[in-house]
């Protein structure tokens, strides 16, 4: 049911007269704590919902210490009849809720679970448990199922159709790739949707044999149909890579071994370490090597940087702004995300779009805790800082979905406050700097009071920030009347 809390309820009930309880029959025996008997009776996540315990995997054994054998607790209390736990409403009996639980959970992600309760109208929250398999089960004879509660392949299929329907399909293409095993993130870049694209699929190659896959409308008519295509597109040949010159003698081989140590905890996703490799000239494998961190001390020397092989914030970005300017745009995306480890809990896809007239957008296509992003032309025409600050932004917002933060004003107050405080990242320049000062501020006015008055610490912080870096503007060059009346406005604020 829509809106249904994925736990057991409880119903109060008054009960007088109810004898005293007596004692244990066999003195010897410990009595069972109350908290066993009644995770026998009622499962782990009806006792956990009346103790007040998280239901995730592992709890058991805090229920187990949570109350006494005995006493007039929670779980007594409905051993005595006194509390009566109810079953989530629907077809299932207990034994199919269990398979029905068993079988999502072994087949789908937390970000496709968060698809299929949006699409079967049940709360939204990633965990598929008892409510989600019976509305699961709800949904299914309207599409012309038999109720069993287990999103299988035909299910699959009635879900992917009202994501299409609804304009869900990344979310659709994701959550049949889940079900269906593929692993995408070993041979493409990105998987996306493309509305006005004829063929069912079709690949677009960035150096390094990286691709860039998309499905167009036919590809979407059932979920074998999604599996197929995008295994057809992962199977085509990539283009040959030219072979690698002869390796560089840079390094000595504690240096080697050093780098290799570094580059490999900086930057561990395959695709932006091939990336990465293409763009020296070292095979593209994935992997970093002895070859591969002399070439790194190569490109560090014609560049002018310190010659240890090792890829920090300072040699990351001539690598990334030269994958920009080779037009390999989605590579560089992908090594921004490894490098500067964004978040990618709810993130269904990321990639560049031509089309996409923002700096990025964030959509999350009405599925709550899920994001996708796409990067548009202007966010590479920052720069290095401003193309940083832009992907991290809209990580910031990812994460909000993720919480349930759906407010414009401070959804995008808390993004700015990402590239003003500029935590791990370079800073943009004044100009860019003041930009999102201002619109920080501009949305900050127009948070109403409760939200400014639990978000006053992180407007400090921006303010702070602020005040410090025109400060040491101002020792340079007199301040600009924008950036002074920014700064006035900003000392404006006060608490509500």
């Amino acid at each position: 049911m829509a809106g249904s809390t994925e736990r057991a309820r409880a119903d109060r009930r008054d009960r007088p007269g109810s004898a005293a309880p007596r004692p244990s029959a066999d003195p010897a025996r410990p009595a069972e704590p109350v908290t066993t008997t009644l995770q026998r009776r009622a499962g782990n996540r009806a006792v956990a919902s009346l103790l007040g315990i998280g239901s995730e995997p592992g709890s058991a054994g805090r229920l187990r210490a949570h109350t006494p054998s005995t006493g007039p607790d929670v779980a007594s209390r409905v051993l005595a009849g006194v509390i009566a736990v109810q079953r989530a409403p629907g077809p299932l009996t207990p034994a199919q809720e269990q398979a029905a639980v068993a079988f999502a959970r072994g087949h789908y992600d937390v970000n496709s679970i968060r698809v299929i309760q949006v699409i079967v109208g049940t709360k939204v929250d990633g965990n598929f448990g008892p409510v989600s398999a019976q509305a699961v089960a709800t949904f299914q004879p309207g599409a012309g199922l038999g109720a069993t509660g287990q999103v299988d392949q035909p299910t699959l299929d009635a879900v992917l159709a009202r994501c299409v329907t609804n304009g869900q399909q990344d979310y659709g293409i994701y959550t049949a790739a889940n079900f269906h095993g593929i692993t995408i993130r070993a041979g493409a870049l990105t998987v996306s949707f493309a509305a006005g694209q004829a063929a069912a699929g079709a690949n677009a190659f960035e150096t390094g044999g990286l691709r860039v896959i998309t499905l167009g409308p036919t590809a979407l008519t059932n979920s074998a149909k999604v599996r197929d295509t995008i295994n057809a597109q992962l199977a085509v040949p990539a283009p040959v890579a030219a072979a690698p010159g002869p390796t560089p003698n840079l390094l000595k081989p504690n240096q080697v071994k050093a780098a290799i140590a570094v580059n490999r905890r900086s930057l561990r996703d395959p695709r932006s370490v091939r990336a990465i490799q293409a763009f020296i000239g070292a095979t593209p494998d994935g992997v970093f090597s002895a070859d591969t961190v002399q070439r790194v001390a190569n490109f560090q020397n014609g560049a002018g940087l310190k010659e240890d092989g090792q890829i920090g914030r300072i040699t990351i970005n001539p690598l990334v702004m030269g994958m920009v300017g080779a037009g390999d745009r989605n590579s560089a995306i992908r090594a921004i995300v490894d490098f500067f480890k964004l978040d990618e809990n709810g993130l269904v896809d990321i990639h560049f779009s031509s089309t996409d007239g923002n700096n990025a957008t964030t959509t999350d296509q009405a599925i709550p805790g899920n994001s996708a992003i796409t990067v548009g032309p202007s966010a590479f025409a920052q720069g290095w800082a401003g193309l940083v600050h832009t992907v991290a932004h809209e990580f910031e917002h990812v994460r909000q979905n993720r919480v349930g933060i759906a407010d414009l004003p401070i959804s995008e107050f808390l993004g700015e406050r990402v590239e003003i405080l500029s935590r791990g990242m370079d800073e943009e320049d004044l100009a860019g700097f003041m930009d999102d000062a201002r619109r920080a501020l501009r949305e900050w006015n127009k948070m109403p009071a409760a939200q400014r008055r639990a978000n006053f610490a992180k407007f400090v912080e921006v303010r702070n920030k602020v005040r410090a870096r025109l400060a040491k503007a101002a020792k340079a060059a007199p301040l600009s009347a924008a950036d002074t009346a920014t700064r006035t406005g900003y000392n404006a604020v006060v608490k509500p």
